[in-house]
This record gives structure tokens, sequence and C-alpha cells, in this order.
């Protein structure tokens, strides 16, 4: 893909343009396989449009709980920053999943997935609560 390619001659300012231009397809078709460290995953996650489709959404939050359970690394760390839009963007079907099957390495930056699964928990059950109230 033209991507792949991009990512060893391009800028991190022309990746994040040429990101910007393309259409939502194209960046989730990406971000399924992207390494975070080649590319602005943060900016590409927050060009698509919210909550995100089911199917992306359910492959990023399990590509998220399987880098929570690795050993910590500059990937893993790089995932975990994507955390705070992930729960803003889950569909609402989504939310039992995200609350629930997080495992962690003994060794995980101090506790550092422990806070952010516990963020990510916090807003995702305000959400829910809201929609809730929101339909009665």
């Amino acid at each position: 893909m033209l991507l792949e390619r991009a990512a060893k001659s391009l800028t991190s300012e022309a990746k994040l343009s040429l990101v910007r231009a393309l259409p939502p397809e194209a960046v989730m078709q990406h971000l399924r396989g992207a390494a975070p460290d080649e590319w602005p995953i943060g900016a590409m996650l927050e060009q698509l449009p919210m909550p995100w489709p089911r199917d992306f959404a359910a492959d990023w939050l399990r590509r998220l709980q399987r880098a929570a359970a690795r050993e910590p690394d500059a990937h893993t760390y790089l995932l975990a920053m994507t955390m705070d839009i992930t729960a803003r963007a889950l569909p609402l079907a989504l939310y039992d999943d995200a609350v629930r099957d997080w495992t962690f390495p003994e060794t995980n930056w101090g506790g550092e997935w422990d806070r952010r699964v516990e963020k990510l928990t916090r807003i995702i059950r305000l959400r829910k609560m809201i929609a809730e109230e929101s339909a009665s």
C-alpha cells in the first residue's frame, strides 16, 4: 500500500497532511495494521467520524487490549496514548466489552495502563449513563 511506502520517506508534518486528505475508510483500513511509531495515529483516530463504526471500534479495542497485556515498549506506549480518543469514540454497543477483559503484565510503567483503563472506564460509564438518561 502507498501509505507503508510513504512512511519511510515523509516527514511527520507531511504524513499528517496526507492523513488529513484521506477518506475515513482509508484511514480505518490503514490503522488496522499501522505501526504507531510510523504514523500519527492519534491524529488519524481524531479525524474519524464519532462514534466509530462498530467493526473498526471492535478491532481497535482488541488491539489496545492485546497491547495492554504485553510487556511495555515504545509501541504499546504509543497505543496507550490513544485511550482518551477511544473512550470518546467507541459506539454504545461496545461499552461492555471496553470495561472488561483487560489484563496487564507485572511491569506496566508503574500502573500506566491501569490508570488509562480506569479513565477509559469512567468516561464510558458516564457516556452510557448520559445516553440512557437521554433515551428515557
